[in-house]
């Protein structure tokens, strides 16, 4: 099964980020992420077969261990690629980041049996993707005009591991487990 590590952007999130998104969904040039999906991926597996499931899980556990709840704001927009084509717009993560970037760092060292990276990515929550070159003055377009953007505040109480399925309306995500943050 195909999945990842993920922290939940929570409710106020997604209203707030539905509002921001609106008029994104209208291009066929950018698919806009289900606002109900949104997340930052801590750490992306892949296909893990389902006997080493419960390896993962505990290697999650214990690379959680020492983290708490948090306090984390959703703030900043950008995107991925280059002004010719931006393949991806985000949201950024300001107050909370570094301890955001530490738990990436903790699940990439326990997880190396699955699947090694030889950097931590950037966090952040991915709002939509180019799918054509046509949307691409669009997305730079969004993304100038949200720049600055500060979506809110969330009180990050927990991490996911999350199973996903590709269809072609978007993925599909499904909670494998639950990790309480102390």
């Amino acid at each position: 099964m195909r999945l990842f590590i993920a922290i939940d952007a929570g409710k106020a999130a997604t209203d707030k980020i539905r509002r921001l998104s609106t008029g994104m969904e209208k291009s066929k040039s950018i698919r806009a992420i289900d606002p109900d999906n949104v997340h930052i991926t801590l750490k992306f597996l892949g296909e893990v077969r389902d006997d080493d499931v419960g390896r993962v899980s505990e290697a999650v556990r214990t690379a959680l261990s020492g983290f708490g709840s948090f306090r984390m704001a959703i703030e900043g927009m950008g995107y991925f690629g280059s002004a010719r084509n931006p393949r991806v717009a985000w949201l950024g993560i300001g107050a909370g980041r570094e301890t955001v970037i530490g738990m990436m760092q903790k699940l990439e060292q326990s997880l190396t049996f699955i699947r090694s990276e030889s950097r931590t990515g950037q966090p952040h929550i991915t709002l939509a993707r180019l799918k054509a070159p046509a949307g691409a003055a669009t997305l730079i377009d969004f993304v100038a005009k949200n720049k600055g953007v500060k979506v809110c505040e969330v009180d990050v109480k927990d991490v996911r591991l999350k199973r996903s399925v590709l269809t072609p309306t978007g993925a599909q995500y499904t909670d494998i487990e639950v990790y309480q943050l102390e």
